[in-house]
């Protein structure tokens, strides 16, 4: 039984530890239990999955061993696969080689959460989702409101109506704004506050036209579908080589010297394995981003 008390994106990213465990240990039988919402996305990858909640769910069933995964940033620097949390668990928790073909993200949402994800879809569509802040962090990698509003506008200047990601009530000043859509727990859509169902968001995304956020759960989670995703970092010292897995949706917009720090073997599997652009003098949404990577929204 493998115990996960962490957030959305690194439940994303352990589908990857757990990939590796059934290549690696087919006999195994394999439980994994996560916070209430995110414990969906190891449906396929995991024999049983549960949600971690006291009193343990779990306790009526025998199992071997119980294991809470710390999942830490590596100290070691991998050449053949990205070098994040999911690479550092392999080796130093399953003492398992990682293998690059294996470091992607994959999710289907059920059924009820797709019926689910067209009622949303009912009431906004066409629309693209925007995430500026996140939850779980106090760095300063939140996107300011000028940075906001330029995505809004590019948005609707291509008959798009902007949907504002918003988990934590930081743009309720915004709610009056008829412009506007909202994804957020109140109203019913995301039934946890501030833990979202992984089942409904992903079906959510993967009805929209495209997707422009920060390094946080929801990308990761865009990251399991086909829409078009922008990723913005901009804080220092943060890269996606050592934070986000390869997807081919994504493109990865970083500060002009964001790789500067990043050794040329890691650098060197980013440039084959990831698609990014540069943010030159802080971070200014220029209106052809999504258009530049991958056609119009």
């Amino acid at each position: 039984m493998l115990l996960f008390p962490h957030g959305l994106g690194d439940c994303c990213q352990f589908q990857i530890v757990l990939r590796h465990l059934r290549q690696a240990h087919p006999d195994w039988f394999i439980g994994v239990a996560a916070y209430p919402g995110r414990e969906v996305l190891f449906r396929g990858l995991a024999d049983k999955f549960f949600q971690l909640t006291i009193p343990k769910l779990w306790w009526h069933e025998t199992w071997d061993e119980e294991i809470e995964i710390k999942f830490l940033r590596p100290q070691l620097v991998f050449n053949n696969c990205p070098n994040t949390k999911a690479a550092d668990c392999l080796v130093n928790e399953f003492g398992i080689e990682p293998q690059g073909d294996l470091f992607y993200y994959e999710f289907k949402p059920s059924p009820e959460a797709h019926a689910k994800a067209e009622q949303f879809a009912a009431l906004h569509a066409p629309y693209a989702l925007i995430h500026p802040f996140s939850e779980c962090t106090n760095l300063p990698k939140h996107l300011d409101e000028d940075e906001i509003e330029k995505l809004i506008a590019h948005c609707l200047s291509t008959g798009v109506k902007p949907v504002i990601v918003d988990f934590g009530w930081h743009y309720y000043k915004w709610w009056n704004r008829p412009e506007l859509g909202w994804l957020h727990s109140w109203e019913g859509w995301l039934p946890e506050w501030r833990t979202p169902s992984a089942d409904v968001m992903a079906a959510i995304i993967a009805n929209a036209r495209a997707m422009f956020g920060i390094d946080s759960g929801a990308e990761h989670l865009a990251a399991t579908t086909k829409t078009p995703t922008i990723v913005i970092w901009k804080a220092d010292g943060f890269h996606p080589i050592n934070y986000f897995e390869p997807a081919g949706n994504v493109v990865h917009y970083i500060k002009a010297k964001g790789h500067q720090d990043i050794s040329p073997d890691a650098l060197s599997y980013f440039n084959a394995h990831y698609q990014s652009g540069n943010i030159h003098r802080g971070v200014r949404v220029h209106p052809g981003s999504v258009s530049e990577f991958h056609g119009p929204i």
